[in-house]
């Protein structure tokens, strides 16, 4: 009888002694190990359960009823306010799941990701809603997260609503203005549209000696004609970028 140890399925791809003959890594890379593993990894449709937030996408059994529960529990325990903000939510998860992201940089480097909508009340933060990021590789997924967590509102109107610059975009600020809301938050340079909503170029594409942000505090705005929408720029330790409908 003898002994073998296996140790941690990153090991079978390192260039150790003890792992590396005859090695998988010479047939498969790690990275397409992980993809087939999330591609095996189902969950009977049986137990899944109804997404109020998207029917046409059921929740996985284990973790839709989890969330059913925590949703009931953050409505009873506040109303929502005129002033709500978005967020992304990493929830630590070390086993296998196709839901799993891989989050490099980030503080939770491995897990589950949701879409969050909370408020600010009394000094405390409070989570009102939220949906599963079903990491799919939808298009468009973080403006249709959105638009069905305001879905689940109240029927108000004058709503000011706060995004990271994850969330926000030029199309989704006139989406909500149309429904009679208005956003703000910052804005990533290259995001599709910043550069059409203001005559602001590009900082760190414009050359210094024509760059009207030489010193640390200078900024400027912008508001396009015939529209709400106003883009501030200024420059902090680097290049700040804010918009927004109602300032």
């Amino acid at each position: 009888m003898g002994f073998h140890r296996t140790g941690g399925e990153e090991e079978l791809w390192s260039h150790h002694w003890f792992f590396s003959h005859p090695g998988i890594h010479r047939f498969m890379s790690f990275k397409d190990h992980q993809a087939m593993k999330a591609a095996v990894h189902f969950q009977d449709e049986e137990e899944s359960c109804d997404n109020p937030l998207n029917p046409n996408r059921p929740l996985p059994g284990k973790i839709g009823h989890l969330m059913e529960i925590i949703r009931e529990r953050c409505r009873s325990l506040v109303h929502p306010a005129m002033k709500m903000a978005f967020n992304e939510v990493a929830y630590l998860m070390a086993g296998v799941s196709k839901y799993k992201h891989i989050m490099h940089r980030k503080p939770i480097h491995e897990g589950l990701m949701f879409w969050a909508m909370g408020m600010s009340q009394d000094g405390e933060q409070y989570l009102w809603d939220f949906d599963l990021d079903h990491n799919d590789g939808e298009s468009h997924k973080i403006f249709k997260a959105v638009m069905q967590l305001m879905g689940m509102l109240p029927d108000f109107e004058y709503l000011r609503l706060y995004f990271d610059n994850l969330f926000c975009s030029v199309k989704l600020f006139n989406t909500i203005e149309a429904k009679g809301n208005y956003s703000c938050g910052t804005l990533q340079a290259d995001r599709g549209g910043a550069a059409v909503c203001c005559d602001l170029k590009n900082p760190k594409k414009t050359p210094k000696a024509s760059n009207p942000l030489q010193n640390k505090g200078d900024w400027r705005f912008s508001r396009k004609q015939g529209s709400n929408l106003t883009t501030y720029v200024w420059l902090d330790s680097g290049v700040c970028l804010f918009l927004s409908n109602f300032h």
